[in-house]
Formats: structure tokens, C-alpha cells, sequence
């Protein structure tokens, strides 16, 4: 929760995690309401509200008891800047109505929040007078620039949350807190802000030691939003060529300026450029933390703007929200049609919990190109450690040269340009191992990375592709380095005239057998 003195855009919000926008600001002059079985859960929630706001709000919390015992967890480095408490006593209806009164003799509040945590009896007892009393809550805040958030605890007040519908015209929000297993469901029946007005909402949230989260997205809505005809751009995808500019189309400078702006999308079409490896992350980090927040609405598209993706790479985009991924040298109009193929769809992939993990699995090593065999052997060490659980992490190619060609020479047409792709020489071989490479794309990597056709230097190359494959040619090559390193008679040309079917043993067929080309795989989009 958070206040400010600006206008009613600036508002406060609700610190719940991950909580949608649109479900979480609060609007000056407005009542909201939230209704929790038990008492503990409405004091945990307090305490994330207070924990989360500004530190120069002000605010007000009113319990039926003294409340400042509750607070005394409250960290003295977090918090509103000013906090009031009060304890409300009396009659019930007397003294909610009386509130405003009240508190104009004793604090005269002017752009505040107002948290009231009461038992369902106090409001039962106003019986069909709550309505009344709503209004007249309501119209004291209009007047005076407060936000007023009531939380009603108590099995009553869960169970009359529905009939409470009819006040939707004095209350802005109205939403339920329940206990469901290990976890809550939080049912907004409606909410409106500055942002929106969001119908019936379901959502699962987890209670952490730092509060409530919400842990599993939002199911797709119905009317999933009225700007699902808005594109909003990065500047760079459009190349500089002037482009029809619709009314709904809009461009910004930078990614930072685009993805604040996504923040407040429901259903719109955003389009972020990837020049290179090293902004990779942060644009993972950003569609993860957008789709958690804006839901499976959003179109999130990345277009390639140099080559730099690998498969792995487009695996992370798309496990952290991505919608489509355009591949560099896509011609503008081409890149305009997949805009198009988009729309109306919604994200259907289950997103990551989290993105660092996704990210530092696959981040290559910041090493590339024709290195020493010992070297080569304690790279495929790290890869097959980092991804023991996992599916591998790249290709391990063996090519025999023709003959008469030595191995350095057909190393020389190498061209090992991204970080994780590297090679050596062994036994009169060649050995690759291209990083996040795809098992079926292995014959369009060997052909970007050589200067001239590879089969016009290779005789025959086996790919290793899952990791018990990878590992025993990490082992055989293991044995026979130190084999030549010990000077053993013969060990020097032991991988001479070994035969393709050997080579390929245990490899699934169409993947390294000569250079028969594997069966291309169509890649999802979504």
C-alpha cells in the first residue's frame, strides 16, 4: 500500500506480490472492502500493507482493539512515514457512524489511507443501514482525498460477500480472502481504479514469510481487455523506416520506457528488439515479470535484430512469457504479417517460477573457438556438471577429415563466432561442441560455422546429443588424452579408421550418420 500526494492517478496500491495492477491500486475518494475468515490472516495482511508503503505515506489503522501491540513487528526502517492508530468503541452502529465525525475532531486527515480491521458483528449489527453509512463514508472521502480500506474478518462476513454486490455503486472494490489447503483463494468480485474495472477475478495465493503472493496466474478472462487492438514498439525494430502510423500505435526510445508502459496492458501486442547475447537476461527478466503481472493476454514478441539467438535461448524467451520470437533478416512486411498471426491468442505455456534459474542454466561460458584438448575435456567437465538433471546443453560433434587433410587444416576454415562454441584436435579428429545448439539443426550449425562446405573437408562426423552419449565420448576422449600424454605406443592414431557405424553407436538415426540430413522440427511459437 502506498500514498502520495499527487492526484487520484498517483492513489495507493496493495502490497500483495505479484498481485495484478488493475487488482492492487486503490483511488483517492474511493471504499474498498475485503472480507477474511480469520482474524490472524486480516493482522498478516495489515502488516504487509504498512511494510509496503512509501515511506512518506500516512496512514490510519482502526481496530475494535488497541492495535498497537500488533505493530510492534514493524521494522522501524519500513512503514508509513506517519501512522495513526485508533480503537473504535461503543454501540457498533453508533460508532461507525460516527466515524468521519470522529476523526475530523481528532485528526482532520487529508490524503490518507484508512485501513479499518473489525469483526463481522460490528457491521451486522448496522443491519440495513450500511448502505447509508457507505455513502457517507464515501462522500467524507471525496471531500477530504482519503482512501478507505475496510477489512471484515469472521465465517459472517466471507459468507455475506456477495449479497454485498448491491453496494458496488458506494464500494469500488469488493473481494474475499479464504483459506484453501496450503494456500488462499482471493475472489475479487469486482475492482475499479484509474487503471480499470475488473470483473469477477480468481486467483491462488501462497502465504510466505514475507506475506501474501499470488502463485498461480490468473486464469484467461473472457474480456481479456479493451486494448487489444494497441501495439506499443521499440523504436529499433522498426529499422528507422517510416512506417502508417496507426492511432493505436505507439513507439518508445528504449526498452525500459516500453516495458513501463506494458505494465498498465492487458491484451495489447508489445514489441521488444534483441541486438545481442549480453541484453538476453535482462529481456528475460522483464517478459517474466510482465506476463506475471499483466497475464496471458499480453502478446509479447521479440524481434531479432542480429543473429544471436540459439535454440536454448528462444526455449528461456518463450518459458518466461515470450508469445513469438521473429528471426533476424525477417523482412519488415513479413515481420508485420507474424504480428498479425498473433492476435487474439493467448499464452498458453505454464511460466516459469524462475527466470534467474532458466538464466543462469543457460548462459554460456565466455569461451569460444579452437582451444587445447585438456581445455576442451574440462569444458565438457563443467557442461556435463551444470546440466547433470537436465537435458543437455549443447551438440558434441566427431568429424574424420578426408584423407590427406591434417585436422588443423580443417580447423582453419572454423568460424566459432558465439561464446560456448569451441574445438580441438584429437587423435586426428575434430572435435565440436556447439552450446545450445538443437539435436535437429545440427547440419545447418555445422554449415553456419565452416568457411566452405564441411563435407568437402569431413569424410564422416558422428553427433553425440543426449548426455549419457555425451558423457562416454567425454570419457573415451578423457582416456585416450591421457593415454598420449603417457606416451603410449599406438595411442596417437587409435581413432584412425574407426568406421562410421562405429562412431555413431548408440546415436539416434538421421543424426550424424555421413551427412544424411536430420528431419527439421517445426519450433512452437507460443
Amino acid at each position: 500500500m502506498a500514498t502520495s500526494s499527487g492526484g487520484p492517478s498517483q492513489g495507493c496500491h496493495l502490497a500483495i506480490d505479484d498481485l495484478p495492477i488493475e487488482l492492487a491500486q486503490l483511488r483517492e475518494g474511493e471504499a474498498y472492502w475485503v472480507a477474511l475468515v480469520d482474524e490472524n490472516d486480516s493482522s498478516a495482511l495489515i502488516m504487509q500493507l504498512l511494510r509496503g508503503a512509501d515511506p512518506d505515506a500516512r496512514a490510519v489503522l482502526i481496530c475494535s482493539v488497541d492495535p498497537t501491540s500488533m505493530l510492534a513487528d514493524l521494522p522501524p526502517d519500513q512503514g508509513p512515514a506517519d501512522l495513526r492508530t485508533y480503537r473504535l468503541s461503543g454501540e457498533p452502529l453508533k460508532a461507525l457512524r460516527a466515524l468521519t465525525k470522529d476523526l475530523d475532531r481528532s485528526l482532520r486527515p487529508r490524503g490518507r489511507i484508512i485501513i479499518m480491521r473489525l469483526s463481522a458483528e460490528y457491521f451486522s449489527a448496522a443491519g440495513d443501514h450500511l448502505e447509508a453509512v457507505l455513502c457517507c463514508w464515501r462522500e467524507w472521502l471525496q471531500s477530504n482525498g482519503c482512501v478507505l480500506l475496510v477489512l471484515a474478518y469472521g465465517e459472517p462476513a466471507v459468507k455475506a460477500v456477495n449479497g454485498m454486490l448491491r453496494f458496488s455503486n458506494v464500494l469500488s472494490g469488493l473481494a474475499s480472502l479464504m483459506p484453501s489447503g496450503d494456500e488462499y483463494d482471493y475472489s475479487v468480485l469486482h475492482w475499479r481504479n484509474a487503471i480499470d474495472a475488473v470483473g469477477l477475478t480468481q486467483l491462488r495465493l501462497a502465504s510466505t514469510p514475507q506475506g501474501y503472493a499470488v502463485s498461480r496466474q490468473r486464469a484467461p478472462s473472457a474480456a481479456v481487455g479493451n486494448d487489444r487492438a494497441r501495439f506499443l514498439f521499440e523504436a529499433m525494430v522498426l529499422e528507422g523506416v517510416p512506417v502508417f502510423m496507426a492511432d493505436d500505435w505507439h513507439v518508445f526510445d528504449s526498452a525500459a520506457e516500453l516495458a513501463r508502459q506494458a505494465m498498465q496492458a492487458t491484451a495489447a501486442t508489445v514489441v521488444f528488439g534483441l541486438r545481442s547475447g549480453t541484453d538476453l537476461p535482462p529481456l528475460a527478466r522483464t517478459l517474466h515479470a510482465l506476463r506475471k503481472q499483466r497475464g496471458p493476454a499480453l502478446k509479447l514478441v521479440i524481434r531479432e535484430m542480429n543473429r544471436t539467438l540459439r535454440y536454448q535461448d528462444e526455449q528461456l524467451l518463450l518459458a518466461c512469457g515470450a508469445t513469438l520470437i521473429v528471426p533476424a533478416d525477417t523482412p519488415l512486411p513479413r515481420f508485420f504479417s507474424l504480428l498479425e498471426t498473433v492476435q487474439g491468442k493467448l499464452y498458453a505455456r505454464e511460466l516459469a517460477e524462475d527466470p534467474e534459474a532458466l538464466i543462469e542454466r543457460s548462459r554460456a561460458v565466455r569461451l569460444r573457438g579452437v582451444i587445447g584438448v585438456d581445455q576442451f575435456l574440462d569444458y565438457l567437465d563443467h557442461m556435463l556438471e551444470q546440466n547433470e538433471a537436465a537435458s543437455a546443453a549443447g551438440v558434441l560433434v566427431a568429424m574424420i577429415p578426408v584423407p590427406g587433410l591434417a585436422p588443423d587444416l580443417a580447423m582453419g576454415q572454423l568460424h566459432l563466432r558465439r561464446f560456448g562454441d569451441v574445438a580441438c584436435e584429437l587423435g586426428g579428429m575434430v572435435y565440436l561442441f556447439l552450446f545450445g545448439c538443437h539435436p535437429n539443426l545440427v547440419e545447418v550449425a555445422l554449415g553456419n560455422v565452416f568457411g566452405i562446405p564441411y563435407g568437402e573437408i569431413f569424410s564422416d562426423h558422428a553427433a553425440y546429443i543426449a548426455m549419457d552419449q555425451i558423457a562416454a565420448e567425454h570419457g573415451r576422449m578423457r582416456r585416450l588424452f591421457d593415454a598420449q600424454k603417457a606416451n603410449a605406443p599406438g595411442t596417437a592414431d587409435a581413432t584412425r579408421g574407426i568406421s562410421v557405424e562405429q562412431m555413431t553407436k548408440g546415436v539416434p538415426a538421421g543424426m550424424g550418420a555421413g551427412r544424411q540430413a536430420p528431419r527439421l522440427m517445426a519450433l512452437p511459437l507460443i
